[in-house]
C-alpha cells in the first residue's frame, strides 16, 4: 500500500531520531570497549557496538528509500498532471482543426483548400507550441480567430453579427405607419382627446369637429 507524503515525512523524522540514538549507543560501546581491561569484556562491548552500528545503517538505508519513493511519487504526480494538460490542449487543437477545415472545404476549391489546410496545420502547431490551447476559454473564439487570420468566413461569427445588427436596427417605416394615430401619439407622450385630439407631428391627420363652432345648425326644408 503506497505511503502518503505526510506519513513518509513522519517516518523519516522517526528514523532520524532512531539513527541518532543508535549512533550515541555505538559511541558508548566504543568508548567502553577501549576502556575495558579484560579481553572478554571488550569482546562483548565490541559485539554491542557492531549491533548498534548495524541498526544505524539500517535506519539510514530505510530513510534513503523513503526519500527516493517520495521523490518518485512527486515526479509521477507531475508527469500525470503534464499528461492531462497535454491531452486537454490536443483535444482543443483538434476541435479547432475540425471546424476550420470544414469551413475551408465548404468555401474553397481543391487547390486553394490544400494550401489553406497546410497553412492551418502550421498555425495550429505554432499556437500549440506557445500553449494557446491549454486554457479553459471558449473554443469558438479560437475558431473565429483562426478563420479571420486565414481569410476564411466563419458562419458562427456572421450569424452573431447579423443578430446584433437586427437587434440594433430601428423599426421600419411600415411598422410605424401601421400603428393607429392615437397609438403613435401615445408612444410619443402627446395628449389626446376623443374628438379634438391633435398632434404636433408633421404630416399627422388632425381630427376636427364636423360642425364648426360658428356655423349655425342646419334646418330641415320640410
Amino acid at each position: 500500500m503506497p505511503t502518503s507524503p505526510q506519513t513518509a515525512d513522519e517516518d523519516i523524522r522517526l528514523l532520524d531520531l532512531l539513527s541518532g540514538l543508535g549512533m550515541a549507543m555505538a559511541q558508548s560501546f566504543q568508548a567502553q570497549c577501549l576502556a575495558a581491561g579484560e579481553a572478554r569484556e571488550a569482546a562483548d562491548l565490541a559485539l554491542g557496538f557492531q549491533r548498534a552500528a548495524r541498526s544505524v545503517r539500517q535506519c539510514l538505508a530505510l530513510k534513503s528509500r523513503l526519500q527516493w519513493d517520495a521523490e518518485r511519487r512527486a515526479r509521477e504526480t507531475g508527469a500525470e498532471a503534464d499528461d492531462t494538460r497535454v491531452a486537454h490542449a490536443e483535444r482543443r487543437k483538434a476541435q479547432v482543426r475540425l471546424a476550420v477545415k470544414r469551413y475551408v472545404l465548404e468555401q474553397h476549391a481543391s487547390f486553394d483548400a490544400d494550401n489553406l489546410l497546410s497553412d492551418l496545420e502550421e498555425r495550429l502547431d505554432e499556437d500549440a507550441l506557445y500553449g494557446v490551447f491549454a486554457g479553459q476559454d471558449d473554443i469558438n473564439r479560437h475558431i473565429a480567430r483562426m478563420c479571420e487570420e486565414m481569410g476564411v468566413t466563419c458562419p458562427a461569427v456572421e450569424e452573431d453579427a447579423a443578430e446584433v445588427a437586427l437587434a440594433e436596427a430601428p423599426p421600419a417605416l411600415g411598422e410605424v405607419a401601421a400603428k393607429p394615430a392615437e397609438a403613435v401619439r401615445s408612444d410619443l407622450g402627446e395628449p389626446t382627446h376623443p374628438l379634438h385630439g391633435t398632434s404636433s407631428m408633421a404630416g399627422a391627420t388632425e381630427l376636427v369637429d364636423p360642425i364648426g363652432p360658428d356655423e349655425p345648425p342646419r334646418q330641415s326644408s320640410a
